[in-house]
């Protein structure tokens, strides 16, 4: 970032070439380029960072005026996008009361934190009572990526 603070971090691999030559090509959106790219390497095998010093890398990348207007313009699409979504949001909460009757064995709601979204659960006899069934509905930030379950039953 311009303050050379992360603002976001994806992992990909460095391909190894005969001659221990390593490398890696990155590809970054005009709109998203910022004035530093920031990166540090991983040695997976004993998690140690490997850094310039005490700093992680930085390459400074000089600014375009058609990078800052691409910038701009994606800022709006994305602050579009979540006001769109947000529509979604209240529609979410309001069929909450919904879910929450159909739980007639359990029912829990969760507000992320960092207002990522909230979280139905919903769990409900079935099939005469010989099974359980569990339901989660959640709604998302925009902002955050794709997803998924962990799951694992406690006794």
């Amino acid at each position: 970032g311009a303050d050379k603070v992360w603002k976001a971090s994806k992992r990909t691999p460095l391909t190894n070439h005969p001659g221990s030559a390593h490398e890696a090509f990155i590809t970054i959106p005009a709109a998203e380029a910022d004035k530093f790219f920031m990166f540090v390497l991983h040695e997976g095998s004993v998690n140690r960072w490997i850094k310039e010093g005490n700093n992680d890398f930085a390459l400074e990348l000089p600014r375009h005026a058609e990078w800052d207007r691409l910038r701009l313009e994606e800022e709006a699409r994305k602050a579009a996008e979540v006001e769109k979504a947000f529509v979604g949001r209240r529609a979410f909460l309001e069929k909450r009361h919904e879910r929450e009757g159909k739980g007639d064995i359990s029912f829990a709601s969760f507000d992320l934190e960092r207002d990522c979204g909230a979280i139905d659960v919903v769990c409900y006899s079935a099939e005469g009572g010989t099974v359980a069934k569990v339901e989660i509905r959640a709604w998302l930030h925009p902002r955050l990526g794709a997803c998924s379950l962990h799951l694992g039953v406690l006794q």
